[in-house]
């Protein structure tokens, strides 16, 4: 069983599954509501990654969780991309690896690949059910803030100011950061020399990018993501 080291690194509250690999995993959860339902089965899979040798630190972005600021923090989406270096960096000083592979869920798979873009020392990238585009991503979510069944209407006395976002299960986003995320788009040159794209329709997703992706060299693979919406249920 790997020891957990609980860590705080540019406001953003993480924990390190300790193990002495030379490959690490820095793990990208998507915020809001779809972090809720996948926090245990990421959980789970730091666990099992640190026990075959991979330490593997997973974190909560900038203004969710138990980081700090709230969903009204200005240039929110631009600090969750900072937020995934910052991961890297720690995750580089406080083990001994010389390799670092990203793992992105949802909106946090286009995080990842876009940090991995930017950053350019990435090895390999892994895309769990990724959305075709930060546009579809947001409109996905619009459309499940309706299915769900909205929360108890608050006491007038315990209202909160009305905000000009969307609210999905209790969960927060600013038309800012939905704007922010709308123009977020897949990297036209390969993110990482190694892709793996995991979706619940057997990564066909991302044909086009991932083809392009592969015209630069880089090695992508695809595959299905059995088990997803049991996964994604809260």
């Amino acid at each position: 069983m790997s020891h957990r080291l609980p860590l705080t690194f540019d406001g953003c509250a993480g924990l390190l599954h300790q193990a002495s690999g030379t490959r690490g995993v820095v793990i990208v959860a998507p915020p809001g509501f779809e972090d809720l339902c996948s926090h245990r089965a990421f959980d789970m899979l730091a666990r099992m990654l640190a026990d075959a040798g991979l330490p593997t630190l997973r974190f909560d972005l900038p203004g969710t969780g138990d980081s700090f600021g709230d969903e009204a923090s200005p240039r929110l989406m631009e600090r969750w991309i900072e937020s995934v270096s910052g991961a890297i960096d720690e995750l580089r000083r406080l083990t001994d690896v010389a390799e670092v592979a990203l793992v992105g869920l949802r909106l946090g798979s286009l995080l990842a690949a876009e940090a991995a873009e930017r950053w350019g020392d990435i090895e390999r990238l892994v895309l769990l059910a990724p959305p075709t585009s930060g546009k579809a991503y947001v409109r996905e979510l619009k459309v499940l803030s309706r299915v769900i069944a909205p929360l108890p209407p608050t006491p007038p006395d315990l209202a909160e100011a009305p905000h000009d976002g969307f609210d999905l299960a209790g969960f927060r986003m600013s038309r800012e950061t939905i704007d922010a995320i709308q123009r977020l788009n897949w990297p036209e040159t390969a993110p990482s020399e190694n892709v793996l794209i995991l979706s619940p329709r057997g990564g066909a997703d991302l044909a086009s990018a991932s083809d392009a992706w592969a015209a630069c060299g880089a090695l992508v693979a695809r595959g299905d993501f059995d088990g997803y919406e049991k996964m994604m249920c809260d």
